[in-house]
């Protein structure tokens, strides 16, 4: 099955479908809102709305409304040509040419060209599924035309600017599809004597299940082709109905048949339906109970107050659902079974049958009281939601694996393009990477945002031992780990959080983890111990970053004696009188500086001029080379003699293996930092990793 799942993931234009959908979630949202406050059932809330302002409030509703979900299908039309274009990236098509000969074709076969009986309904949901469909087939038919048309007959106008040529350019392919159009739309309207593909889809469901009584079969019927039809992204309810009577008229025109049977398409909206089609609330439950993925459960958290009045496209939508096929089963199967119970149940006097009509926006439990007079209603819808969890649970769990390493591969993917530029030396701009990366780049950085605004920073901490395998302190080490998916590469968050301007912010959050840490630091490492905190070369010349750090000294001055402030990324460094002068500042207070990735580049070697640095790191690839290469060694033994003249401290990184350590210990170097003593361990697990290496470290000697 998951082989299955993923050659339709694979699916380009299901893919493409998908990314349009997301881009219409703003839309979605906004009008579920306003359908809500319209169509609340509280009669004294009904009667107020009608009174606030003459009117003027519910009018604006409505019109919130129309303008969402009443033209649905015109974004809809809109984001799936933009994404087919950013797509295809064909040549010589811009985004708006696919944009404008779709809407074309879209307000053609929705009655466009007949004004005067023109149905406004076609523009909303109603015609959602039909701008998919006509979207699709005019975009690459006009990418197929205009690619044939490449070496053909154009226009061109010689000195126009970029815009008017690039419309000139399209002009032929436009022309083709329009005409085409028009052609095959005058053929449905005579062949059928309907004016709107939409109208056609009504007409057929219509004979289908309307008029027909409500037996379990056609109920069950309508219940399973209204759930697929909302699955293909298509507003089931509207398009099973008249166009010009709404659900509730439907339902009143034959009492005896759509009321007071219990097999009746109330039931289905009242028991089968819970939270809109599919039984969404169930799902939404299910994902609150059983999923792990942040950005579902804050959907879901989004989507929540619609669901309880059974307004469900942003979950729709925005999960999605919609055309997703790891939900298909439980998508058809929750309100199938769940309209088997209630009918059942009524059967066998259970529950009483319906007495009376409620409206859709009713909440469930309320609803389920008001259709059948009695607490038992309520009790089988609350059966119905357990059943329905149960079912969508084990689907919302493999939906959510499936998608957690979809987002693992990607995440590995961003972060090889951050290394490749990191070792070719070309700046990247990890924001401006476009399609499915860009996308995953820019839902990091807003996670980095949020965690940085509300000082949510986990830090994890290195030990460093010295020649007696005494540990003799920590460095500080971020820990950033991105919804469910694990530990992100620091570089690839540094790098987002400076394109967005928030590298000064990290690194205060950075500082105050930290500092909020010391007293458990102090206690497992001795009162005497350096906790190293990196602040890049650009932080530390920042005057608000003196003020900072000075507030940090007047708040938590007892600390201050064990931090030890490591500047790294030195090329953004510019040593002058106003640098050294703020450093003396500093060194006043307390604090102590080292540098880091310390080598025998002139830039490295003019830091030990003055004198306010305690403490210089090796380079990494310095210290590891010191194992096989002579000339290495004598370089680490050059600085540890210069050091040492200077009363400088000097640590080695990246110490792997005893070889290594005793290499380093023999030509001078006494302090050491890397996996030959540990990782970077959170702090509540570095007292039981120190212990562990003081018994490794005497059993070895």
């Amino acid at each position: 099955m998951g082989k299955v799942f993923e050659i339709i993931d694979k699916i380009k234009i299901l893919q493409i479908i998908r990314q349009a959908l997301v881009m219409i979630i703003p839309i979605l949202l906004v009008g579920s809102f306003a359908l809500i406050l319209e169509t609340l059932p509280i009669y004294s809330y009904q009667i107020f709305i009608d009174a606030l302002l003459d009117g003027f409030f519910r009018e604006l509703l409505q019109t919130v409304y129309n303008a969402t979900f009443g033209m649905l299908a015109i974004y809809m039309t809109i984001t799936l040509a933009l994404s087919i274009s950013n797509t295809e990236k064909a040549d010589g098509v811009k985004n708006y040419s696919l944009v404008f000969i779709s809407l074309i074709v879209f307000a053609i076969f929705s009655g466009g060209l007949n004004f005067r009986e023109f149905d406004i309904s076609n523009l909303g949901e109603d015609g959602v599924f039909t701008a998919i469909f006509l979207t699709i087939i005019t975009s690459y038919f006009y990418i197929l035309i205009n690619d044939n048309l490449k070496h053909g007959f154009r226009f061109y106008s010689s000195g126009a600017d970029d815009t008017y040529t690039q419309m000139l350019y399209s002009m032929p392919a436009t022309i083709i599809v329009f005409i085409i159009a028009v052609l095959i739309y005058m053929i449905l309207v005579k062949t059928t004597g309907m004016e709107s593909i939409q109208e056609v889809n009504r007409k057929v469901f219509l004979s289908l299940f309307f008029f027909r009584g409500g037996s379990v079969i056609t109920s069950l019927a309508f219940l399973m082709i209204q759930s697929i039809l909302w699955f293909l992204g298509i507003h089931g309810s509207s398009v099973m109905t008249p166009g010009d009577l709404n659900f509730d008229k439907i339902k009143n025109v034959d009492t005896s048949v759509m009321l007071s049977n219990q097999h009746s398409f109330t039931t289905v909206e009242v028991f089968a339906v819970m939270g809109g089609c599919g039984s969404t609330l169930c799902l939404a439950l299910a994902i609150l109970i059983f999923g792990k993925k942040n950005t579902s459960k804050k959907l879901v958290t989004l989507s929540s107050v619609p669901l309880i009045f059974n307004v469900n496209e942003l979950l729709l939508f925005g999960l999605p659902i919609v055309l997703n096929p790891v939900y298909f089963i439980p998508f058809i199967l929750v309100p199938v079974i769940s309209y088997l119970n209630a009918s059942l149940a009524m059967a066998l006097g259970i529950v009483p049958r319906l007495i009376s009509n409620v409206k859709w926006t009713t909440p469930i439990f309320i609803n389920g009281f008001m259709a059948t007079g009695s607490i038992a209603g309520s009790l089988l819808q609350l059966f119905n939601l357990f059943i329905g969890v149960a079912i969508y649970a084990p689907f919302v769990v493999y939906s959510e694996k499936r998608a957690l390493d979809q987002e693992a591969k990607k995440i590995n993917e961003l972060i090889r393009l951050v290394k490749e530029s990191e070792e070719e030396g070309v700046e990247l701009s990890i924001l401006g990477i476009k399609g499915g990366y860009g996308v995953l780049a820019r839902s990091i950085a807003d996670e980095i945002q949020y965690k940085i605004e509300n000082n949510d920073v986990h830090l994890r901490y290195q030990p460093q031992f010295n020649s007696k395998d005494k540990c003799i302190g920590v460095e500080c080490l971020l820990n950033w780990e991105y919804s469910n998916n694990g530990k992100i590469y620091t570089p690839l968050v540094m790098g987002l959080t400076k394109e967005m301007g928030m590298a000064a912010k990290l690194e205060k959050a950075i500082f105050k983890s930290a500092i909020k840490d010391m007293p458990k630091l102090i206690k497992i490492l001795g009162k005497d111990c350096k906790v190293s905190i990196n602040l890049t070369g650009q932080a530390i010349q920042m005057e608000e970053f003196e003020r900072f750090l000075a507030l940090i000294a007047r708040e938590h001055k007892e600390y201050i004696p064990n931090i030890l402030i490591e500047i790294t990324e030195q090329d953004s460094l510019k040593i002058d009188y106003d640098l050294i002068s703020r450093l003396d500042r500093l060194k006043k207070l307390g604090y102590r500086f080292g540098i880091d990735d310390f080598s025998m580049g002139s830039t490295s070697l003019k830091y030990l001029r003055y004198n306010v640095f305690d403490l210089v790191k090796i380079d990494g690839n310095l210290s590891l080379d010191v194992v096989n290469n002579e000339r290495s060694r004598e370089i680490v033994s050059f600085l540890t003699n210069l050091t040492n003249q200077f009363n400088i401290d000097i640590l080695a990184e990246y110490v792997e293996n005893e070889e290594q350590k005793l290499i380093l210990e023999s030509i001078g170097c006494l302090e050491y930092q890397g996996y030959y003593y540990s990782e970077a361990v959170d702090i509540d697990r570095l007292e039981a990793v120190l212990i562990n290496i003081k018994e490794k470290m005497g059993s070895a000697s």
